[in-house]
């Protein structure tokens, strides 16, 4: 599977069309030509016949067959910079089940034949854009025609593949560490779902590995993690706040009611453009709800209350007004709710535009904290005098000024 279990992918997870992929279907057409003239060629006993070889001084041109030349085929990046690598267990299944030649109707495999070297999905090279200086990815040496089609697929998902995983790779860098969701499934067929999920699972592996981090992959569809074991997670969309016209309130009741609890209850404050106001209303009824029930079952904590006050980075007035956004925010959506108490209060601002220094930072939380209404703080500290307690904690999503409040 990768660099990180020694394993490689097999055709079981790939499902290939092999059938159309030995007959070209997915190669670029002059693959195809170049593949019927050399075994015409052959079939003729043709030997190179030409006056202007570019072979060394010291090697002959003298009966080359070139029909059945051999060669050593190299796969490598050129882009600039550091490139995680993911597709080579999917090519090096395409070289399996796919080298060979037609006679007839009749496939004859060749693979065996071959001589191949590859690194493992998720190691990284580097390329200063000089092709004399490339660090190979694949090598493979054996008679070019019988594999010379498979140019196109096997660079097709190593390209795609290691994008992706690369661009992953550089956001988690540029998040700090900060766990960073994988949605791309809207925006793209669906048929590379599994393909790119499982490059950003490399991708996350890559950087765990690299920094000594723990962060796991989060795909938002089935699909994204089939090759890796993966599933899809999920909470609220905006439609469904669209079908209890725009409440969104009740249609986080209403998801907490009816989903089973593994599933977060995540509320997406944004819907009516008034994250403010929907996070006080959400806050509310959902701590109402959890201090109901703790009540009832004092022995179990059975809800989990968690608001996600989603803000994209393009639609954030706020963080171009105030580098503060995010403090200033989380200010007016508690101020005057029953949970403006905060025990054991955590800000941590790791990625974008509101950042401080440490003992500013801190200062900044303890005023913060001491600041909250009395009315509040007396609701909480009678439910801690039984034995329960709600440190909720506030970060800064990786994508755009977004504010996470959890009670856990």
């Amino acid at each position: 599977m990768s660099i990180f279990d020694g394993k490689r992918l097999t055709n079981e997870t790939f499902k290939l069309d092999i059938e159309r992929m030995r007959r070209g279907w997915y190669s670029d057409k002059y693959f195809e030509n170049i593949g019927r003239m050399l075994t015409a060629l052959a079939s003729e006993g043709y030997v190179y016949s030409g006056q202007h070889h570019n072979l060394p001084a010291h090697v002959s041109p003298d009966n080359i067959a070139v029909g059945d030349i051999e060669v050593e085929m190299q796969w490598f990046t050129r882009r600039m910079g550091n490139t995680v690598v993911v597709g080579v267990d999917k090519s090096l299944e395409m070289l399996r089940h796919c080298t060979g030649y037609w006679e007839g109707d009749k496939f004859i495999e060749t693979a065996d034949k071959l001589q191949v070297w590859a690194v493992q999905d998720g190691t990284v090279v580097k390329s200063d854009g000089n092709p004399l200086n490339a660090e190979a990815v694949i090598k493979v040496h054996g008679r070019y025609r019988d594999f010379a089609l498979l140019e196109t697929p096997t660079l097709g998902v190593l390209t795609r593949s290691s994008r992706v995983a690369t661009n992953v790779y550089e956001t988690l860098m540029a998040a700090r560490g900060k766990p960073v969701l994988f949605f791309p499934a809207r925006f793209d067929l669906h048929e590379v779902q599994a393909s790119d999920g499982y490059a950003y699972n490399i991708a996350i592996q890559r950087f765990n590995m690299d920094f000594s981090q723990q962060i796991g992959s989060f795909v938002s569809t089935d699909a994204q993690g089939d090759w890796w074991g993966g599933a899809g997670g999920g909470t609220v969309a905006h439609a469904a706040i669209a079908s209890f016209m725009g409440d969104t309130a009740e249609a986080m009741m209403q998801f907490g009611r009816i989903l089973p609890p593994n599933i977060p209850r995540i509320a997406l404050v944004d819907f009516n453009n008034d994250s403010v106001r929907d996070t006080v209303r959400v806050l509310e009824v959902m701590f109402i709800r959890n201090y109901v029930m703790l009540a009832i079952r004092p022995k179990r904590r059975n809800m989990f209350c968690m608001v996600f006050g989603w803000i994209p980075a393009e639609t954030c007035g706020m963080s171009r007004l105030h580098r503060w956004a995010i403090p200033r925010w989380i200010w007016e959506s508690t101020r005057g709710s029953c949970l403006t108490y905060v025990k054991g209060l955590i800000l941590q601002q790791r990625a974008g535009t509101c950042r401080q220094p440490g003992e500013k930072r801190r200062a900044s939380i303890v005023a913060m904290s001491r600041s909250l209404s009395r009315a509040g703080s007396a609701r909480i500290r009678s439910a801690s005098s039984r034995g329960w307690e709600f440190p909720w904690i506030f970060t800064q999503s990786a994508r755009g000024c977004s504010t996470t409040m959890a009670a856990q």
